[in-house]
This record gives C-alpha cells, sequence and structure tokens, in this order.
C-alpha cells in the first residue's frame, strides 16, 4: 500500500490534468460515505450531500481523495468517534468536509498535515502519513484546495474546494429537456 501510495504521488506531480470529464459529486460523495459505513458499521456517520454537485476531473482520483479523508477518521480515531461528512455549494465551488469529535491534532501540527509522512496527534504511529498528502494533490491537481482545522469542541475538520460544475445528472436532465422541447 505504501509503494502504491508513493507511486500515486508520483504520478500526479507528472500527469496533474490527467482527465477532464464531467463528474457526479454528489454520487461519488455519497458512495464514498456508503462505504466508510460498511467499512466500520459500528461509527456513527452524519452525512449531508448536496444535489447536482459536480465538478470537471477524473472521478477515479477524486473517489481515492474522498476515500483518503475518511479513511483518516477511521484509522486516526476511536471506535466510537462520531465522523460528518458534507458536500455542499460554496459560491462556484464544491466544498467537501469531513470532520470528526475525537482527540483532534495539536494546533502546531495544523500547518503540516497535508505534508508527506507526516503523522500528528495521539494515534499517529498508524498509517504511512501519504493519504491527507494524497488527497491534498489531488485536490490541487483539480484547480482545489484542501485545509484542516480544529473542529469544535474537539476533533479535526478537513476540507476540500473544488472548481464547481453542473453534475453529469444535471446535463443529461437539461440536454433530454432541451431535445423533447425541440
Amino acid at each position: 500500500r505504501l509503494v502504491d501510495d508513493m507511486l500515486r504521488l508520483a504520478r500526479l506531480g507528472q500527469h496533474p490534468g490527467r482527465s477532464a470529464e464531467p463528474v457526479d459529486l454528489t454520487a461519488v460523495v455519497a458512495g464514498c460515505a456508503e462505504r466508510a459505513r460498511i467499512a466500520d458499521p459500528e461509527r456513527t456517520w452524519r452525512v449531508c450531500v448536496g444535489n447536482d454537485l459536480g465538478t470537471v476531473g477524473d472521478e477515479e482520483l477524486l473517489r481515492r481523495a474522498v476515500d483518503n479523508l475518511l479513511m483518516n477518521v477511521l484509522v486516526h480515531t476511536p471506535a466510537r468517534t462520531v465522523g460528518t461528512i458534507t458536500a455542499t455549494t460554496a459560491g462556484d465551488r464544491v466544498a467537501i468536509e469531513v470532520s470528526d469529535d475525537g482527540p483532534g491534532v495539536p494546533p502546531e501540527a495544523l500547518p503540516h498535515i497535508f505534508e508527506r509522512f507526516y503523522r500528528a496527534g495521539s494515534q499517529g504511529t498508524r498509517g504511512s502519513g501519504l493519504g491527507l498528502a494524497i488527497a491534498a494533490e489531488i485536490a490541487a491537481a483539480h484547480g482545489g484546495t484542501a485545509e484542516a482545522a480544529r473542529a469544535f469542541p474537539r476533533g479535526l475538520r478537513i476540507r476540500l474546494s473544488l472548481p464547481g460544475y453542473a453534475s453529469p445528472r444535471r446535463i443529461r436532465t437539461a440536454a433530454a429537456a432541451s431535445s423533447t422541447s425541440a
């Protein structure tokens, strides 16, 4: 897994704009949330995903970015920690946010959380330290950003902001409506 993660990061650096297809982020985020629920059925997940969220890019990479954020909660927080995932529009962007009410990370760790091999927090000895770095690289390859902040009253909140675009479902619906009116 470590070798696969390293290769993925290297490929992102070499081919940042690999695909420019419309991506239905509503479906991507909902699917990732469902996989997280299956992976840890005892954990409580709060999921709020907006309708018709989309961007342009590589669907598989974007799925990997969201999976990595959710895996961060699964691996680095105690079993009863509540995880929350939201996906909404924010102006002309789509915001995907994963947060938890776990122990969080020390404030001095936040500026380093997306660095390769960086591990923080009381349970920081698990994992390779590449999951959040990969998520940030994927966001950047799609013209987006990744930010981390303390969640209140406790925990961690990670937000990916991506350029918004009409979802493929909305494009198909609009195309169907215009062809029936012609």
